[in-house]
């Protein structure tokens, strides 16, 4: 085991030389302005290259009790320079590019006649709409049309979007299966029509119902006493988020870990708490509000920090369990004393045959790395130290710094 903790650093010593190595190369590659081919392809090898090297270092690094990485090289070396391509090529694209530009330039210009004619003839007055802008909304990518209920401010039941491709889609406060996304205006418009005539009712008086729910789920549930809860248990509820389906207020971690997700569905108005997928309901209520914050307190509340720090001292414990580790502590005459916690540490001393400590484990609270540390000398990453241990070696300026690593 103990000979394998070594192999297992040596590896990671060598990977992480490798990488850097590589990154240097790709790097280089990356400012030669030619359009040689086989370039390019060095380029897109020394990514792949990269890429392996950053999974086998996390691998390395679970193994030694580390956090893994994110190793990104997207951004490293253009696999196809501007410069490597020919005149010819550049000349086809633009003249493409050009006509696609146009052909949009003028489906929009069409259909925005159309659309402006439609809003304008059409008599809203008694088809239960408030029309934001009569002249309609340009964005940076479409033009735009929302219709609120007949009641000004309430909720916006129709958004009618041209994008500037000559596309039109659209938003409602429920799901309409009428509509589709297309550029062919004909049957956007009877899509509008038939949206009019059979499904604005129900919207209308879903949302309604939806904005009597969320205030009094407001009144009710996010109350003093609740808000309370949450920041006693280090908890913090989101902004309202609307949804075609929900609106929602997600309880999460000051870590930004999602507990949970309180849902007040518009179709029915129901109020649920979704955790991973399963949902449990509750009312509006005193009542139920007792029944949510008791169904909270069954729920794991750690962060992910605690999480990974739960996590490393689990290693720990099936470690000190493993039959072929005891072994090699007891071949090397060492032993690993008890547990010792405080306010920012889980340390595991590592004892000699005195029961002297020579060196101590510890897994870091405040950020879950399992370090050493050495009485008198200080502390260091586990990478580190078997680094230390191994210069001292070669070396040979410490006959004694023995430590073995888990």
């Amino acid at each position: 085991m103990f000979l394998g903790f070594l192999l297992m650093a040596g590896l990671l010593a060598f990977q992480m030389h490798q990488l850097y190595e590589m990154r240097h190369r790709l790097t280089f590659i990356d400012s030669i302005e030619s359009s040689n081919s086989q370039v390019i392809s060095e380029v897109s090898q020394a990514k792949d290259y990269l890429t392996g090297f950053g999974n086998d270092l996390n691998q390395i690094r679970s193994f030694l009790l580390l956090p893994t990485q994110e190793y990104d090289f997207s951004e490293l070396g253009d696999l196809v320079p501007a410069q490597s391509q020919n005149l010819t090529s550049l000349v086809f694209q633009y003249v493409d590019r050009l006509g696609e530009y146009e052909n949009n330039k003028t489906l929009f210009s069409t259909n925005e006649a159309a659309l402006k004619t439609y809003v304008t003839d059409k008599d809203w007055t008694n088809s239960g709409l408030h029309l934001l802008s009569p002249e309609g909304v340009y964005s940076e990518d479409s033009l735009s049309y929302t219709f609120y209920g007949a009641e000004p401010l309430s909720e916006d039941l129709l958004k009618v979007s041209l994008n500037y491709d000559g596309d039109f889609t659209f938003d409602t406060f429920m799901p309409f299966d009428g509509f589709e996304t297309t550029s062919d205006a004909e049957v956007t418009l009877t899509a509008l029509d038939l949206f009019l005539t059979d499904d604005l009712a129900r919207q209308s008086s879903a949302a309604d119902f939806f904005r009597a729910q969320v205030e009094l789920f407001r009144n009710e549930v996010l109350n003093d006493e609740f808000l309370g809860f949450l920041d006693e248990h280090g908890l913090l509820l989101s902004d309202f988020i609307e949804t075609p389906i929900d609106g929602r207020f997600n309880v999460q971690n000051y870590d930004g870990r999602l507990i949970g997700s309180l849902l007040i569905y518009k179709e029915d108005g129901r109020i649920t708490l979704e955790v991973e997928g399963e949902e449990t309901e509750f009312a509006a209520s005193p009542a139920g509000l007792n029944a949510l914050i008791t169904h909270v307190l069954t729920l794991d509340l750690r962060t992910n920090l605690q999480i990974l720090v739960d996590d490393r001292r689990k290693e720990f414990e099936d470690l000190m369990g493993d039959r072929a580790f005891n072994k090699t502590l007891e071949q090397v005459g060492f032993t690993i004393g008890d547990l010792i916690e405080t306010g920012d540490r889980l340390s595991y001393p590592i004892l000699n045959g005195e029961g002297e400590t020579l060196r101590m484990l510890y897994i870091d609270k405040a950020t879950g790395e399992v370090n050493v540390d050495w009485p008198g000398e200080g502390s260091e990453s586990l990478v580190s130290a078997i680094q230390s241990l191994e210069i001292g070696f070669k070396k040979k300026t410490l006959r004694s710094r023995i430590i073995f690593l888990a």
